[in-house]
């Protein structure tokens, strides 16, 4: 079912470009190579083609509702959030979310698109969700959407990071009510230039299975780009 979803979204996506990009994209989804797929629209969207942008957020969104991340334990899930973010970078976040988390982040982020609009400028918009969007076409995307339409803008802003880990670990689990939060290690780099971090990833239950909160640096973040909007 999955396969089929997204082989439908770039066909649908791909009759609307005449980028060459989209033909190789189109022709490994045929032959089932859809890491080849997904990578070639990938590249148009960090590029900015706001086509491709458009396709790769219903492809994550159709991987989404195929139950990609069903993962058994909140443990697994944040090694697969890790092992997605090296592998296929920032657009894979948002299929790890708590729905819940993804409406509080419509609700932190949608007033810095209100007040650019408002300063009459559209920049930040126009990378986020291309040329055809408006202020009122955000106020009724769907969480979802809106999120991965974002994710959009911070690829566009690390477009020369690599995201690259030499070590992920997975340390523990702390139970707090239905809250279960993940500590890990992460280490970049080996020897003597290791550089090593300590994450933690607060999973709730989403019926079976689960889903990621937004972390404090998501919020920092909010807060800054509202303070660049007002100067």
């Amino acid at each position: 079912m999955k396969k089929l979803l997204l082989l439908l979204l770039l066909t649908i996506s791909y009759t609307s470009s005449v980028y060459a990009d989209y033909g190789d994209c189109l022709r490994a989804a045929q032959n089932g190579d859809f890491e080849t797929a997904y990578k070639e629209c990938q590249s148009l969207a960090e590029q900015g083609d706001a086509e491709a942008q458009k396709t790769l957020d219903e492809m994550l969104k159709a991987q989404q509702l195929s139950g990609s991340t069903a993962a058994s334990n909140p443990e697994k899930l944040a090694e697969e959030y890790f092992n997605a973010l090296q592998n296929e970078g920032m657009m894979a976040i948002g299929r790890f979310m708590h729905p819940n988390a993804l409406v509080d982040f419509k609700s932190m982020i949608l007033p810095v698109y209100e007040m650019e609009a408002q300063s009459g400028k559209r920049d930040l918009m126009n990378i986020s969700f291309g040329s055809y969007a408006n202020i009122s076409t955000l106020r009724s995307l769907d969480p979802v959407d809106f999120f991965n339409g974002f994710m959009n803008f911070v690829v566009w802003s690390m477009q020369d990071v690599k995201i690259s880990f030499d070590g992920i670990d997975i340390l523990g689990v702390i139970n707090e009510g239905d809250t279960q939060h993940v500590l890990s290690r992460i280490t970049v780099g080996a020897g003597e230039f290791a550089l090593t971090s300590y994450e933690v990833l607060s999973f709730d239950p989403i019926g079976d299975s689960w889903g990621m909160q937004l972390t404090k640096e998501y919020k920092g973040f909010a807060e800054s780009l509202k303070a660049t909007m007002s100067q």
